[in-house]
């Protein structure tokens, strides 16, 4: 029987609780106890790390968070009991910064940023003589207190004991968050931000305020690992505190053990730390950096999501339920009209969504030019073009994916230009996108979850979004690929499950972003059929596809654009007769295109 993280997670802490009651180490409690520290700041470290951000900097934490605890100590007098919870309120605010100041960084810039950031408290650390005597360093800090529980006294500032089931009680109460963190709502929110930033916002997370939450967290908990490290130590200085060696070591703690296990960074931790304390360094004192890192280097390569997720796997997993080929049509929601369906409503005349004067430039280039445009409530309208011609761009723009160069946006009224993507999702848009771009590492049900979960009006827990989650992947044919992990579905596949997870975020307007593109003509005319339940169901879409014989069969209204400029709106008869449109679109000679049976 195959055990769960949490329960691993409480069977190493029973453990390293149980182990000094066997006897007296004063060496061996120091060094676990250590690695239990190291511990607790790789899962501190962690939890920006969900986010798929890398930091380099976290050493800036945990020295704010040492000076500001001992300072107060020091110059005030105050007891470590208040200082160290203030110690972590200076990391937060620091972290807050980074907040403002990074937002926009992404992968190898936000690791130099962070670096960088480092040398910021440090300089000023060292530079400030008066308050923080500088290099010199505070020496004479107050000892953590004597803590008391009934009969049992423990003596935090002299006892190794006391000192290690502190550190251990660090340890617990990290994991515990991480597995919050794992678990939760919003730490789905950041595995979402891992996997794919992008979808994460058209789904409806909001993914600069996860990203930053993810980091004051991670803030709060380093500097206060920070504060309690300079009580226990009796003595800072910044060169102790603010170095790459404390930014790198929580790195690869989390990578040998695992960044995305609960008890990765603690695994790696555990493994690592008193390996190299008690037999590397003393063995090969000249040489044990070289297989430290040779030994990292082999973790990486062998169990590449770490030492701990190999563990469980080598523990034995639950068998996979039985995966069966995608369905060839859709379910029965999506067989199209019944003999008792009634017929499709046609729209009501009433713009919901709305573009005026809209124009995108890239540099100088420009994409889009004063596009106006109307979409009716009920109605389908297919946005028509080649290659080049602004479409995307157009429904980039739409979304919330790009900013506007000039121009304003209305959807039921309101004016959403530069509005983020998640908060136009929340006014009831969504959209599918022309690559799909799904979470690969969750499984097709989980995707569809996310948009329930994060989308109008937001479902509070997986568990809770689950069920209409399938009858969503029933509608569009995926079902029996429920347990499947996104990144191993096909082309078209993917492109159904844009369609469920867009329906999942609860919208009254859906943007169709080349929905049959690599399709072949039988799943052309399933996409069809999909096209006109959806509107039955009250839905406004907007199409963009340069399949003719789908957009002109299915649609209310066409709108060409080309090279940026609208070149005709109306009933798609009249459109593709415009000249034009003609001569832009189908050439001097209409092309004569094969259609499906069935549209």
């Amino acid at each position: 029987m195959r055990l769960s993280p949490g329960s691993a997670a409480a069977l190493l802490l029973a453990g390293l609780a149980g182990w000094p009651l066997l006897g007296r180490w004063p060496v061996g409690e120091t060094v676990l106890g250590l690695a239990c520290f190291y511990g607790a700041l790789a899962v501190a470290w962690n939890f920006y790390a969900l986010t798929g951000a890398i930091s380099l900097g976290h050493s800036a934490f945990f020295g704010l968070g040492a000076y500001g605890s001992a300072l107060l100590a020091s110059h005030l007098g105050w007891s470590p009991a208040v200082t160290v919870p203030l110690g972590a309120l200076a990391a937060v605010g620091y972290a807050g910064l980074w907040c403002l100041g990074f937002a926009r960084l992404r992968g190898v810039y936000l690791g130099l940023a962070t670096l960088a950031a480092v040398e910021v408290p440090r300089v000023i650390i060292d530079n400030w003589n008066s308050l923080t005597r500088g290099s010199q360093g505070l020496v004479g800090l107050p000892p953590l207190p004597t803590l008391t529980l009934g009969p049992l006294s423990l003596a935090l500032g002299t006892d190794t004991r006391a000192q290690y089931f502190l550190l251990l009680a660090l340890l617990a109460l990290s994991l515990l968050l991480h597995h919050v963190a794992l678990t939760s709502r919003w730490g789905w929110a950041w595995r979402a931000l891992r996997e794919n930033e992008t979808a994460a916002g058209l789904v409806g997370v909001p993914v600069w305020r996860h990203r930053s939450l993810a980091l004051l967290v991670s803030a709060a908990l380093t500097g206060g690992l920070g504060a309690v490290y300079a009580h226990l130590l009796g003595i800072l200085e910044p060169a102790l505190v603010f170095t790459l060696h404390l930014s790198a070591l929580p790195l690869v703690l989390s990578i040998f053990g695992g960044r995305y296990h609960l008890l990765g960074p603690a695994v790696g931790a555990l493994i690592l730390y008193p390996l190299d304390q008690l037999l590397l360094r003393p063995w090969l004192p000249t040489g044990h950096a070289v297989v430290y890192g040779v030994m990292v280097i082999l973790a990486i390569l062998f169990f590449p999501r770490g030492v701990a997720a190999w563990l469980e796997r080598r523990e034995g997993k639950d068998p996979e339920p039985a995966r069966r080929p995608s369905a060839s049509a859709p379910g029965p929601h999506g067989q199209g009209e019944s003999a008792a369906s009634p017929p499709p409503a046609g729209p009501s005349g009433l713009p919901c969504l709305e573009m005026v004067r809209v124009s995108k430039r890239f540099g100088r280039r420009p994409v889009l030019r004063e596009v106006s445009l109307q979409v009716h409530s009920g109605e389908i309208l297919a946005v028509l073009g080649p290659n080049g011609s602004g479409k995307t761009t157009l429904f980039n723009l739409i979304s919330g994916v790009l900013r506007p160069t000039s121009g304003r946006i209305l959807l039921f009224g309101t004016d959403i230009t530069g509005w983020p993507p998640h908060r136009i999702v929340h006014q009831g848009l969504a959209r599918t996108s022309q690559i799909p771009r799904p979470f690969p590492e969750m499984t097709v049900l989980q995707n569809v979850a996310m948009g329930l979960m994060f989308g109008s009006p937001g479902a509070p827990s997986l568990e809770a979004a689950t069920p209409r989650a399938r009858e969503l992947l029933e509608l569009v044919g995926l079902a029996d690929q429920a347990a499947t992990p996104a990144g191993e579905l096909p082309f078209a596949d993917l492109q159904r499950l844009e369609v469920a997870r867009a329906l999942a975020t609860g919208p009254r307007v859906l943007l169709l972003d080349e929905m049959a593109a690599g399709l072949g003509p039988r799943e052309v005319v399933q996409a069809a059929r999909l096209l006109r339940t959806l509107r039955q169901q009250g839905l406004t879409l907007m199409i963009n596809d340069h399949l003719l014989t789908l957009t002109a069969r299915v649609s209310d209204r066409l709108a060409a654009l080309d090279q940026g400029e609208l070149l005709a709106v109306g009933r798609p008869e009249e459109v593709l007769e415009h000249p034009a449109v003609r001569a832009a679109y189908l050439g001097e000679r209409e092309a004569e295109a094969h259609e499906p049976d069935g549209l």
